[in-house]
């Protein structure tokens, strides 16, 4: 017995579906694992930013092998504070500061990626935080 119109709309409907979220399962499992930065283009940046109690911020800069970073914070609470980078799924962490008012320094990159600087209030009052950062060029 030969199939209605309807029934070889709803096999060829359901047949799409199919193909379609099969590729679109595959396709999401080939992409490599991407994070969402909070990145700036600009070679220097000086900022204020209040940062709510139990909260955390980021910025976030490409670097060559040719460039370092220097930076430098102040912040009106101590804070937790980090430089770090995501690659093939897991975070790492070239440099990690505890319970900081203050901090800086020059940050050289070990590979060209995308690094973040990244400041974390963990106490129960709001925090000032203050930060300046310039790319600057490795020496030879």
């Amino acid at each position: 017995m030969p199939l209605t119109i309807t029934q070889r709309y709803a096999v060829t409907f359901s047949l799409s579906a199919l193909a379609i979220g099969t590729f679109s399962f595959w396709y999401g499992s080939q992409m490599p694992y991407v994070v969402e930065h909070n990145t700036t283009d600009a070679f220097e940046e000086s900022l204020a930013v209040n940062l709510p109690p139990q909260n955390f911020y980021e910025r976030c800069r490409e670097l060559t092998r040719l460039e370092k970073l220097s930076y430098a914070f102040t912040s009106s609470v101590p804070v937790q504070f980090n430089v770090h980078y995501h690659e093939g799924g897991k975070d790492y962490y070239p440099l990690e500061q505890e319970d900081a008012t203050e901090g800086g320094g020059i940050f050289e990159p070990s590979a060209a990626r995308i690094y973040c600087l990244m400041w974390g209030n963990n106490a129960s009052e709001p925090s000032r935080l203050e930060y300046q950062f310039q790319v600057l060029p490795q020496n030879p």
